[in-house]
């Protein structure tokens, strides 16, 4: 509790503010984000060249959904690198009133608050890695879930 406190001392959203924006400011994150982009896009480029030379429509169909999530992912990664201000901008844009000029009961409860979306975003971005993880080692040989594994199996054995 006195950590909490601590942390969020000045402001009661840094947790969140954190993990939405201010880690893909640092150069090891956006490194790794780099690498991420690179293998998404050549794995989206070789999915797309292979798509057109050999499948058929109910392939085509069949694949689809997962062909096109990654396309998320790619759009948000280029964002983050390329206009890697436009989430802290925003929270800069936004006047938000200290917590201090609320009364009592007012600023115990703005705090609760935004300690229940701090422990809401820890354990919602903590279980989408650990859950992103677990799909890629359990189903790594999976060609519904990773179509790009059937074409690097079946071209290069």
């Amino acid at each position: 509790e006195q950590l909490w406190n601590k942390l969020t001392k000045k402001d009661c959203l840094i947790i969140v503010k954190f993990i939405s924006s201010s880690i893909y400011q640092y150069y090891p994150i956006k490194v790794l984000l780099l690498i991420f982009l690179l293998i998404q896009i050549s794995s989206q480029v070789i999915q797309i060249f292979l798509f057109h030379k050999e499948s058929d429509s109910h392939q085509f169909i069949q694949y689809m959904p997962l062909f096109a999530f990654p396309f998320y992912a790619i759009f948000a990664a280029l964002i983050l690198l390329i206009e890697p201000k436009v989430v802290q901008n925003l929270f800069e844009e936004i006047n938000i009133w200290p917590v201090e000029m609320a009364s009592e009961t007012t600023r115990m409860r703005i705090c609760k608050e935004a300690k229940i979306v701090s422990y809401f975003t820890i354990i919602n971005t903590s279980a989408t890695f650990i859950s992103s993880v677990l799909v890629m080692v359990c189903n790594a040989h999976d060609y519904d879930t990773f179509l790009i594994i059937k074409y690097f199996d079946d071209y290069w054995p």
